[in-house]
């Protein structure tokens, strides 16, 4: 048994004896929704890439059946008794009351599925130009420090050049003194 059904158990369980406790409130004040039995009969991929977060069109369309069974206009309103059982049917049930873009279709999943990763692709799109941005201002920089080396490797062949013109004429000049000590 995986740790997921395990844990849905006990929550399943602690329900369960929670209603039992309050048993003349069932079906008027409380009621269970079946979130968990959407995700996992309802769509063929509900999460995301790390498998533990829900894809944003799964909970928005969760929360679409929700709202249609618990609030009127934004306005929370008494829930009626069996109102989900339309709901908690087959998925073509499901699919029947899928209304205004909510996806349960393989299709609409698909589709809001390209609009999540179109959204990402926007966000990386401007992270690689921001990005780029910085790459051509380092280029900028390291080209501008490229041509200041460039110019301190001149002066210095010039000062080696003269370096070396100033060593010649100090070893012609030893030279003559050698031969002058000498006769």
């Amino acid at each position: 048994m995986t740790a997921n059904c395990v844990s849905k158990s006990i929550l399943r369980a602690a329900l369960d004896e929670f209603f039992r406790a309050h048993a003349s409130l069932v079906g008027k004040d409380l009621f269970y929704f079946p979130s968990y039995e959407f995700v996992t009969n309802l769509f063929g991929s509900p999460f995301q890439e790390d498998n533990r977060h829900l894809n944003s069109y799964v909970t928005g369309t969760i929360m679409s059946f929700f709202a249609e069974s618990y609030c009127a206009l934004g306005d929370v309103r008494p829930r009626i008794a069996g109102s989900l059982a339309r709901v908690v049917g087959s998925l073509e049930q499901a699919i029947q009351l899928a209304d205004g873009g909510h996806a349960v279709t393989p299709e609409a999943e698909a589709h809001l599925r390209i609009r999540e990763l179109e959204g990402k692709l926007a966000e990386l799109e401007q992270v690689c130009a921001e990005r780029a941005g910085v790459i051509e201002e380092l280029d900028q920089a390291a080209r501008e420090r490229l041509g200041m080396i460039e110019l301190l490797q001149k002066v210095a062949d010039e000062r080696l050049a003269g370096m070396q013109e100033l060593t010649a004429i100090a070893e012609q000049r030893l030279a003559l003194i050698h031969s002058l000590e000498q006769k």
